[in-house]
């Protein structure tokens, strides 16, 4: 019997691409000049095992604040991505993937200008498709998933969504998808796996497992 193809959705930053170091520091710049407070790798440790709630708190951004400070982070990403690095095991996990002819796609908050150039410089950029966030909101990810189920006629028993965040496990549960949580990212295994999602790795030979 022929294996079941399928749609798997990834996030980028954290879940493919080890962005993290390059967020803090950008972060840290941008606090520094603003006299927020400084990100070490000890807070950072900590902060991970919250919501992005009790991150955006610790900070002292106020919330209308939010949303320019993300866009500093993502122009200033997009000037530096030649520093990003995809973790270990991604592009033989997109190699296996591919051959197994499944449809590969990115929805990130980040810009697809950048996540096109460090595709680029893995020559991963023609296996994935970056899909464009429908909005701006917590449910922006969700409401692509549901657009992208409606223009292509998909089955939900097919669609897998890939992520490092507590967001990634809600859309998912929001668009009726199955779910993998990666604890290499953003997020603590320990908060991931309140969320319920399908399945949570600890590593992406495990991930492989799963996705094959």
């Amino acid at each position: 019997m022929s294996k079941q193809k399928k749609v798997i959705i990834f996030d980028f930053d954290g879940t493919l691409a080890d962005t993290a170091p390059l967020i803090r520091k950008i972060y840290n710049e941008i606090a520094e000049r603003d006299g927020l407070k400084e990100m070490t790798e000890e807070i950072y440790a900590d902060l991970r095992k919250g919501s992005l709630k009790d991150a955006r708190r610790w900070s002292g951004i106020r919330f209308w604040q939010f949303p320019r400070m993300v866009w500093s982070v993502r122009k200033l990403l997009n000037l530096e991505s030649e520093k990003v690095k995809l973790f270990p095991g991604i592009v033989d996990l997109v190699a296996t993937l591919e051959a197994e002819g499944h449809d590969l796609y990115i929805l990130s908050r980040n810009s697809p200008d950048t996540i096109y150039r460090v595709l680029e410089r893995y020559k991963l950029k023609n296996k994935f498709t970056v899909l464009h966030l429908k909005k701006r909101n917590l449910g922006s990810k969700s409401a692509t998933i549901l657009s992208l189920i409606r223009k292509k006629s998909l089955s939900r028993s097919t669609i897998w969504m890939v992520g490092d965040e507590v967001r990634d496990i809600q859309a998912a549960r929001r668009a009726r998808i199955k779910s993998v949580a990666v604890d290499w990212g953003l997020q603590d295994e320990a908060i991931l796996s309140l969320q319920r999602p399908t399945h949570l790795v600890t590593t992406v030979k495990q991930l492989t497992s799963i996705l094959k």
